[in-house]
C-alpha cells in the first residue's frame, strides 16, 4: 500500500511464509496469524476453508442495505477470531466481509464492501471496495489489472 510514491505496509506472501513491513521495519508472521493471513492472500479462499481447518456455518438470508438478499455464513479462523461474509444471493459474489476483533472494551466489527466488479481475462474481481471508519470511508478503487502476466520470483521472496 502506499500514499503517492511513499510506500506505507507492504504484505509478501510465497504461499508458505508471510512477512509484513511498515515504516521500513520487517516482521515475519507465525503462528495462528500467519495461517489466517495464508488463507486471505489465496485468490478464491473459499476453496481451502475445510484443508485449513475454518470452521463455517451458514447463518441466514439477510436483507443488505440496498434490498438485495445475501447469504450470511460465519467463519471462526485458525486463531480463533470470527469473520461473517456476505455473498450476494442471485451473483454468487461476496458483497460484505465483517471482522470481528476483540477490542480494549469488547468485540468491535469492522466491515468491508465489495461495492462493485469486474471480469477480468476471465477473473472476477473486485473493483471497489469501501471500508466504513466511523463518519468516513476509506474507498479503494482498482484501476488496472494484468492476468498472468510475466512476474519475478523475488516478487514473492519473504524477509
Amino acid at each position: 500500500m502506499a500514499m503517492g510514491s511513499m510506500e506505507i505496509m507492504r504484505i509478501v506472501c510465497d504461499g508458505e511464509q508471510v512477512s509484513m513491513t511498515q515504516q521500513g521495519m520487517t516482521q515475519k508472521i507465525e503462528g495462528d496469524d500467519l495461517k489466517d493471513m495464508l488463507l486471505g492472500s489465496m485468490m478464491h479462499e473459499e476453496l481451502h476453508w475445510k484443508e485449513m481447518g475454518i470452521e463455517y456455518e451458514l447463518l441466514a438470508i439477510k436483507r443488505m442495505e440496498d434490498g438485495s438478499k445475501a447469504y450470511e455464513i460465519k467463519l471462526i479462523t485458525a486463531s480463533g477470531s470470527q469473520q461473517f461474509l456476505y455473498y450476494d444471493m442471485e451473483s454468487g459474489l461476496k458483497v460484505r466481509k465483517t471482522d470481528v476483533v476483540e477490542g480494549p472494551e469488547g468485540p468491535i466489527s469492522q466491515s468491508t464492501d465489495f461495492l462493485e466488479y469486474e471480469n477480468k481475462d476471465g477473473v472476477v474481481i473486485p473493483t471497489r471496495i469501501v471500508i466504513p471508519l466511523g463518519p468516513q470511508r476509506l474507498e479503494a478503487v482498482l484501476k488496472d489489472v494484468k492476468v498472468n502476466s510475466e512476474l519475478k520470483d523475488s516478487t514473492f521472496a519473504v524477509e
